[in-house]
Parts: C-alpha cells; sequence; structure tokens
C-alpha cells in the first residue's frame, strides 16, 4: 500500500471461500481501500492532479508536492477507476430530479462583495460616440 508518507505493509485478517475461491479481508471496506494500491487520500490527491494534468505531469506533481513516487501507469488506473465510479453514479439521472414541492416559486440571489467600476465614455473628439443614430 502507498499512502501519502510513503509506501507501508500492515497485516490484517483474510478470509478464503473454498466454493467461489475469493479471498476476503472485511478490514479493507472499513478502512475504505479498493483494489488499487493507493490509500484513499494518496488517491484523492492523484486524481486531483490527472484532471489538471497529463497523467505523467500528475505523477510529477504528485512526487514535487507530497514526495511519494506515483507511477504513470498507476496514475492512468486510478483516474480510470474513479471515473468509472463517477459515470456510473451519474447515469442515473433519476436520481438528479427535485420533487415539484421543493422548487421554490421564486429564487432570490444576492451578491456581496462585488465591485465593478462604472465604464469610462470617451468625448467625442477622442474617438467616442458621434453622436450619430
Amino acid at each position: 500500500m502507498v499512502g501519502l508518507v510513503g509506501e507501508y505493509r500492515f497485516a490484517r485478517p483474510t478470509f478464503y471461500c473454498a466454493t467461489c475461491h475469493a479471498c476476503q479481508a472485511p478490514l479493507d471496506g472499513v478502512l475504505g481501500l479498493g483494489d488499487c494500491q493507493l490509500s484513499p487520500g494518496l488517491a484523492e490527491v492523484v486524481c486531483e492532479q490527472a484532471q489538471k494534468d497529463s497523467f505523467a505531469g500528475a505523477s510529477r506533481s504528485v512526487l514535487g508536492s507530497v514526495g511519494v513516487a506515483v507511477p504513470e501507469e498507476t496514475v492512468r488506473r486510478t483516474a480510470a477507476a474513479v471515473g468509472g465510479l463517477i459515470e456510473q453514479d451519474q447515469a442515473d439521472r433519476t436520481a438528479w430530479q427535485v420533487a415539484d414541492a421543493d422548487v421554490p416559486a421564486c429564487l432570490l440571489v444576492e451578491l456581496d462583495g462585488v465591485q465593478h467600476a462604472p465604464a469610462r465614455r470617451l468625448p467625442r473628439d477622442e474617438g467616442g460616440p458621434s453622436g450619430r443614430p
């Protein structure tokens, strides 16, 4: 496992099913560990960098900012896996719908802290409006 502090190893109980031949490690689910070799925290940093740059650039950025070497192929696999989860999550558009009763009749929007200087009008002799219709 590779995390924000580098590579580490830990032992945990694993269970083997003789019927389906699958190996289970219940603690992995509790810790949020998937099939990848990155910790959830490092995977988040890798995905943030991968969306801003190429996979090679993301690998260099993670090494420079966190100090952990993540191979370019691992960046690609991690970004692809998370992208697949996002696609799957967003595929069901019915989950996005808001009930009509929850939609307000009027939506008020207030802007605060934005200053905009009025446009300066040029006099006619400086190339401003000619006054013609």
